[in-house]
């Protein structure tokens, strides 16, 4: 993602060799560790192709208009319960109390929101294993997470392998209970999907199709929210834990601290801040922790489609908000969030 990165100018300089040859240490131990899990990702996902569970359905690469027409919406009271209802899938597959662990340290201070009050990364331990075997789609998820430029302005560029791990990645979602339990809430809502292909294709339009946020085919709905975007000095979009994991293990990503964190102990949401390797930063971004990648889709799909941009949710006991904005005249996500 910031493959054009410098090496972080830090402002701690002030720390003693002994801490900064500790945080070597720690970053060279963090690459080996992400080493191997991308290792074990690659090599669970070729299994579980060649097991024949590839979707049959084709993969369309024209573009269609996601047009509802102004009368469509979906009720509150509809997307409440659809949501608890997908929460309850969800919460069967990673449980975050035994399956990695979190290091939030320091809480931000509003007064001096450059401070870094983390000295040491968000995410202790990780329980690789579990993750790839909990959550199928991790793999074909993370196969994505480098194909795009973070500077927005600069039109991206979908090569054939780029085209065929949207697909895959698209095949493997689709086979998911969160997934289906999706199409079949939307067709209850009254949307129309002819064939599963049909609704892969929607699917593939709302989050990969590339529109312009500064210069033509510059971003897509995915890259925003979960892959991050850079506009000059500060991230943009970026609210996906998977990533963060990713980027943090190899060093591009310096967590700096909190500022919220809710939905359980340890937490489910959280709202951080944290700086990149080329000097950019987040000061303030949220997300949720320890979920799959179709479970977010899914949330943030129906919301935006149910024309509510601030919605209320509930996961178990823990209220959150959803916030969704459109682009394009309303057809694509522009960003969509929890906090």
């Amino acid at each position: 993602m910031y493959a054009e990165a410098r090496v972080l100018e830090s402002d701690k300089s002030q720390r003693t060799s002994v801490a900064q040859s500790n945080r070597i240490s720690l970053n060279h131990e963090a690459l080996t560790h992400l080493i191997a899990w991308l290792l074990t990702a690659l090599d669970y996902y070729s299994q579980i192709q060649q097991e024949g569970k590839q979707f049959s359905g084709g993969f369309q690469h024209h573009k269609r208009e996601i047009q509802l027409g102004s009368s469509f919406q979906i009720s509150k009271a509809n997307v409440l319960k659809f949501v608890g209802k997908l929460w309850k899938i969800e919460h069967t597959k990673f449980g975050s109390t035994k399956d990695y662990s979190l290091n939030f340290q320091g809480f931000m201070n509003k007064n001096n929101p450059k401070a870094d009050e983390a000295p040491h990364p968000l995410f202790a331990e990780v329980n690789v294993t579990a993750l790839i075997s909990r959550i199928r789609t991790i793999p074909a998820f993370m196969k994505l997470l480098d194909n795009y430029v973070a500077s927005v302005g600069v039109p991206e560029t979908r090569t054939s392998e780029h085209e065929e791990e949207i697909q895959s990645f698209l095949s493997e979602i689709m086979k998911t209970d969160v997934l289906k339990e999706t199409r079949k809430f939307l067709e209850q809502e009254g949307m129309r999907f002819t064939s599963e292909a049909d609704f892969l294709h929607f699917f593939e339009q709302l989050w990969f199709a590339p529109y312009k946020r500064r210069r033509q085919n510059d971003s897509s709905a995915f890259e925003h929210v979960f892959v991050g975007e850079k506009k000059g000095s500060e991230v943009s979009g970026f609210h996906n834990w998977i990533q963060f994991l990713r980027l943090e293990r190899t060093g591009v990503l310096d967590y700096q601290g909190y500022f919220a964190k809710q939905c359980g102990d340890p937490p489910r949401v959280a709202t951080l801040a944290f700086r990149m390797q080329d000097g950019s930063t987040k000061p303030r971004g949220s997300m949720l922790l320890g979920t799959s990648p179709e479970f977010e889709m899914a949330l943030y799909t129906v919301i935006f489609l149910s024309r509510h941009k601030h919605f209320n949710v509930q996961l178990d006991s823990c209220k959150a908000v959803v916030t969704c904005h459109p682009t394009q005249g309303g057809s694509y996500i522009g960003t969509c969030y929890i906090k």
